[in-house]
């Protein structure tokens, strides 16, 4: 029998986490979520940043440091 699954991937290393489908997001192995994250740097306002999955708290911090240099 077939059983669907749903697959994550990190949005700054590209690693994959594959669950079954229904299960929700893969916080219990360490993975981190970032949702409508939206913020003002040098008087101009950034497009909102949607949906963003991490394998990791160390990506997390990589990629916020890199999008807040651009």
């Amino acid at each position: 029998m077939k059983q669907d699954k749903t697959l994550f991937t990190c949005d700054e290393c590209e690693k994959t986490i594959e669950t079954d489908k229904g299960v929700g997001y893969p916080y219990g192995f360490g993975w981190r979520y970032l949702y409508n994250l939206t913020f003002k740097l040098e008087e101009k306002m950034r497009e909102p940043e949607k949906d963003k999955h991490f394998c990791s708290k160390k990506c997390l911090i990589k990629w916020v440091g890199i999008i807040l240099r651009k």
